[in-house]
């Protein structure tokens, strides 16, 4: 899979009384041992109490790009980007979830604790 675009996602809980919005994550592109991919974007996403990664894209080769995200309390990680050295993450603000890469190019990002 290639070429490939999420844009204005929100993955919210129903209610304050849930602990998670979802059993899963948000876009999970990818596995460990899949073949590159290019060209992928994650953009205006929203995600709060996700039961596994908010975001996760595995081998992306080149054209990697997460921005403009929100994300918070995820139960797993905020982003995960396994073998996608080249992903670019911009603008995004994530609230205690870790943020995991292998040299991702990270600029103009709000990490908080």
């Amino acid at each position: 899979i290639s070429n490939v675009r999420f844009s204005s996602i929100s993955i919210r809980r129903e209610t304050p009384a849930w602990c998670l919005a979802t059993s899963g994550g948000g876009p999970q592109i990818g596995q460990p041992n899949d073949v590159p991919i290019h060209n992928v974007t994650v953009e205006n996403l929203i995600a709060e109490n996700t039961g596994d990664d908010s975001i996760a894209l595995f081998n992306v080769a080149s054209g990697g790009v997460i921005r403009n995200c929100q994300i918070k309390d995820s139960f797993a990680r905020g982003i995960l980007l396994y073998n996608s050295r080249d992903t670019s993450l911009v603008n995004n603000t994530v609230v205690r979830c870790p943020v995991l890469y292998n040299g991702a190019i990270e600029t103009d990002n709000t990490i908080q604790p």
